[in-house]
């Protein structure tokens, strides 16, 4: 996973970051942490959070969004079919209303 503290935006698909079954959930929360200062050059970076269950990354995410884990899959191609990563079947979430603000974000 790459360094938090240099995302402006980050996606969480059906991966509890900052829990116990984390590869280093302290690192995670930590990277996280140095990128929510509102007075730095970007601003605050964002948390989006798909995910079966309530989970810690889902108590603190900006957005959560609650689906099944058999629909994340689908879900994310449709995210990078708007970003122009994926040219295949985008889904049954294609027309989601978060895949358009999420990939604009």
């Amino acid at each position: 996973m790459p360094p938090l503290e240099t995302a402006s935006v980050i996606l969480s698909l059906d991966a509890d970051l900052f829990g116990a079954t984390a590869a280093d959930p302290v690192a995670a929360a930590a990277g996280f942490a140095a990128g929510r200062d509102p007075e730095a050059m970007g601003g605050m970076n964002r948390l989006y959070l798909v995910e079966r269950g309530y989970s810690i990354t889902g108590g603190i995410a900006d957005h959560r969004l609650r689906l099944k884990s058999s629909e994340v899959a689908s879900f994310a191609a449709a995210v990078a079919a708007q970003l122009g990563a994926f040219d295949g079947d985008a889904g049954a979430h294609v027309s989601h209303d978060w895949v358009g603000p999420i990939a604009a974000d």
